[in-house]
């Protein structure tokens, strides 16, 4: 109990003459000066947050453009001509891989699933990119 009401005799004394000292001459200009530089900041803040969101808002624009092209890309064309292209050509080449990988597995999914999987992989990994870099970012 001693050293509790030593610890408040302190703050007391403390408090009391820090109240009768007097501030500086600049004390004022220096806090005005430094509430003039916290609003200026708060108004670059709201313009920092303003343009990430709209490369938030284009970032998820071009995921879901790009996914609907590549949607069309691929369903394009009919099953009697034949397909030429980067596309068909990474069908093919998945195809192959994926039988061979999904035979020892006893499973055999087509081209098309593994390209569909791996667009959605590729959205995902964009989003999670945009979300940790801009959309957060406005928050902390």
């Amino acid at each position: 109990m001693n050293d509790f009401n030593k610890i408040e005799e302190f703050l007391d004394t403390g408090m009391s003459s820090s109240l009768e000292e007097k501030t500086s001459g600049g004390f004022t200009d220096k806090m005005m000066r430094e509430i003039a530089l916290i609003q200026e900041f708060e108004k670059q803040d709201k313009k920092t947050f303003k343009l990430m969101n709209v490369i938030a808002a284009a970032a998820v624009s071009i995921i879901l453009v790009s996914g609907i092209l590549l949607a069309w890309l691929l369903g394009s064309g009919s099953a009697d001509e034949q397909q030429e292209g980067f596309f068909a050509y990474a069908k093919d080449a998945i195809n192959t891989f994926g039988y061979k990988v999904m035979s020892l597995f006893g499973l055999s999914p087509s081209g098309d699933v593994f390209v569909y999987v791996f667009i959605a992989a590729v959205a995902v990994s964009v989003f999670a990119l945009v979300d940790k870099f801009v959309i957060r970012r406005g928050y902390n």
